[in-house]
C-alpha cells in the first residue's frame, strides 16, 4: 500500500471522530527570492494549510490528528528533507495502555542557523560528522535524488521510570538504495530512556544491528544542558561521538543563547558547530560558524502579528567531504546529506500566517 492510500484509509478512519472534535484550521504563505539550490537565483514560493484537532473518547482515550497540504514552486527540485504535497499525523492517547502514532511528517532539523529559510532544495552548510547509527526516518538516495522515508508508526509507553519506544516504517521499500555503507535502511527500532537524578539516559538499537547511547544532564539553574552520545554501527567498525552544551540565557537582554556540538569518528573526523541565538520583542536572529570557517546567518522581523520578514544567507562549504572530496560538481548537485557540498547561498521572503 503506498502513502497515498494509506493516508486516504487513515482519513476515513478519523473522519467520524473528526466530526465533533475540537478542530483549529490554519497555514501560511511564503513568498521569497534566492539561491533555489544550485539552479542559480529565482523566486520562491509556496502556500501551506492545515487542520488539526483533538477528541476524547468514551473510553477517555484522547485522538489527535493533523493533515496539512503544501504547494510549492519548482517541486520537482525540492528532496532531502520534506518535499511531500499531503501530510498526515494521527495519535491515539490510551493513558496506561500508551500512545500509538501515525505521522508522514519529516521530524528532522537542525537546532542551528542553515541560511535556509524555505528553499528546500539545498542542505544546510554544516555537514556533520558522518552518522554510524541509522534511523528509520532518516533520509537516504535513489538514483542519485535524496528522499525521505514515507511514513512512520510509533508506539509510546512508559513502566514506572522507564521510557519504551518503538519505531517502525514497514512498508516502504528503496529498491537500490545508497546509503551510509551500502547496507539496507533499517525498517525498525527500539529506544529505551531511564530519567534519574544524575541524568537522563538512554539506548536505541534498530535492525540492521545499530546502537546509540545518549545521556542527557540538565543544570536547571543555571540553563545548561549538557549531551554526549556514542553511535556504534553494527556491520561495520564506524563509530561516531557527540558532545552537545546548550545554554538559554535568562535575563540577558537581546541574548538568547548558546548552541556548541562536536562530533568526531573513529578515523578522527571532527567537526564543531558554534550557534547563537539572539532576539528582541519583534526580531530574531541565529549567526553560526564551523570548525572548518563556514558561517550561515538566519533572521527574522515580525512587520505584524501575522506578516513576518526572513533572511538567510550561509557562506557553503569549504571542506565537504573530507580530503578525498573532489567539492562542488554543478553536474551532479545533489551531495551525500553528511557532505553537502554548496556553494554561497542566501534567501529573503516575506511569510504570511493565517
Amino acid at each position: 500500500m503506498n502513502k497515498f492510500m494509506t493516508t486516504c484509509a487513515f482519513v476515513a478512519l478519523i473522519a467520524p471522530a473528526a466530526a465533533v472534535a475540537d478542530v483549529k484550521t490554519g497555514g501560511e504563505v511564503y513568498l521569497g527570492y534566492g539561491n533555489q539550490g544550485y539552479h542559480g537565483d529565482g523566486m520562491l514560493g509556496e502556500i501551506s494549510t492545515y487542520v488539526m484537532g483533538d477528541h476524547t473518547l468514551d473510553n477517555g482515550y484522547v485522538l489527535e490528528f493533523k493533515a496539512q497540504a503544501t504547494l510549492r514552486t519548482d517541486q520537482d527540485m525540492i528532496g532531502g528533507l520534506n518535499d511531500d504535497n499531503i501530510d498526515l499525523s494521527l495519535s491515539l492517547d490510551m493513558q496506561s495502555a500508551g500512545k500509538l502514532s501515525f505521522t508522514t511528517f519529516n521530524e528532522g532539523g537542525y537546532p542551528w542557523a542553515t541560511g535556509d529559510v524555505k528553499d528546500r532544495g539545498t542542505y544546510a552548510v554544516f555537514p556533520t560528522v558522518r552518522k554510524a547509527y541509522q534511523e528509520v526516518f532518516d533520509s537516504t538516495t535513489v538514483n542519485g535524488v535524496a528522499t525521505d522515508r514515507e511514513m512512520m508508526f510509533k508506539y509510546e509507553n512508559r513502566f514506572g521510570k522507564l521510557g519504551v519506544e518503538l519505531i517502525t516504517d514497514p512498508t516502504r521499500t528503496f529498491g537500490s538504495s545508497t546509503n551510509l555503507d551500502d547496507d539496507e535502511m533499517p525498517t525498525s527500532e527500539i529506544e529505551l530512556t531511564l530519567p534519574t537524578d544524575f541524568g537522563i539516559y538512554s539506548i536505541e538499537a534498530n535492525d540492521i544491528k545499530d546502537v546509540r547511547a545518549q545521556v542527557v544532564y540538565p543544570i536547571r539553574k543555571a540553563g545548561v544542558t549538557l549531551i554526549a552520545s556514542h553511535e556504534l554501527h553494527g556491520e561495520s567498525d564506524r563509530t561516531r561521538t557527540r558532545m552537545t552544551a546548550i545554554y538559554r540565557a535568562k535575563n540577558m537582554g537581546v541574548f538568547k543563547g548558546v548552541f556548541l556540538t562536536h562530533g568526531f569518528d573513529q578515523d578522527s573526523n571532527s567537526k564543531t558547530v558554534f550557534n547563537t541565538n539572539w532576539g528582541g520583542e519583534n526580531w530574531n536572529a541565529k549567526i553560526a560558524t564551523d570548525s572548518d570557517g563556514d558561517y550561515a546567518i538566519e533572521a527574522g522581523y515580525d512587520i505584524s502579528d501575522n506578516l513576518s520578514l526572513l533572511a538567510g544567507y550561509d557562506s557553503g562549504v569549504t571542506n565537504p567531504g573530507g580530503p578525498n572530496s573532489t567539492g562542488h560538481d554543478p553536474a551532479n548537485p545533489i551531495a551525500p546529506a553528511f557532505a553537502a557540498a554548496r556553494d554561497a547561498a542566501f534567501e529573503i521572503g516575506l511569510k504570511l500566517t493565517f
